[in-house]
């Protein structure tokens, strides 16, 4: 009798366990190819904005704030992506690899600027990224490649648009001259799932 209770007691803790495995499987994980399947290729961006005159001002002015040289861009992004054989959905991540500014006519020079800090932002402007510097620009410069940060930029770059917030330090005793417009010239690195 203690021989049936035991087996049956077996049977039942047996079977509660297929039970529970079987009705509570493991989602199966996804992973990340490997590096030899990922898709790379580099989105090419460049546009330009315009600067509002400034007169001469004794001292250096700062115009890190949001409303300053802040414009919205569109990405394109869709058909660059479908150029190089992806989608948005595929985007594992975007870093900006390049990025040049100068004047845009490349005949004036960016004597004004003493710093210059470029920002990635939404639309609305909200999660601003820096994603370059140049600190102690030369004079006579006329374009100035800019320190990376390798920031992460795959929602910026998969939106529809986003928004680029210049900002800096103008030189003491410098006015930005009528007119004035600035180049963006930038190189996105990205890494797709095939």
């Amino acid at each position: 009798m203690k021989q049936i209770k035991f087996l049956a007691l077996g049977i039942i803790v047996v079977g509660t366990a297929l039970l529970m495995n079987s009705c509570c499987k493991k989602k199966p994980t996804t992973t990340t190819p490997p590096a030899s399947q990922i898709v790379k290729f580099d989105l090419p961006f460049q546009d330009s904005s315009y600067l509002p005159t400034l007169s001469i001002l004794p001292i250096p002015v700062d115009l890190t704030a949001d409303s300053l040289f802040s414009y919205q861009f569109a990405t394109y992004s869709d058909s660059l992506f479908k150029q190089n054989n992806s989608s948005a959905a595929k985007i594992i991540s975007v870093k900006c690899n390049s990025l040049i500014m100068s004047q845009y006519d490349n005949t004036k020079n960016l004597d004004f600027i003493k710093d210059i800090k470029m920002f990635v932002a939404n639309k609305d402007g909200s999660n601003k990224v820096l994603i370059g510097s140049k600190i102690g620009i030369p004079l006579n410069s006329t374009s100035v490649n800019l320190d990376l940060t390798g920031a992460e930029l795959k929602s910026y770059m998969i939106a529809d648009t986003f928004r680029l917030v210049v900002g800096g330090t103008i030189r003491a005793n410098s006015t930005i001259p009528p007119n004035s417009f600035l180049s963006y010239l930038a190189s996105f690195h990205c890494e797709a799932n095939p």
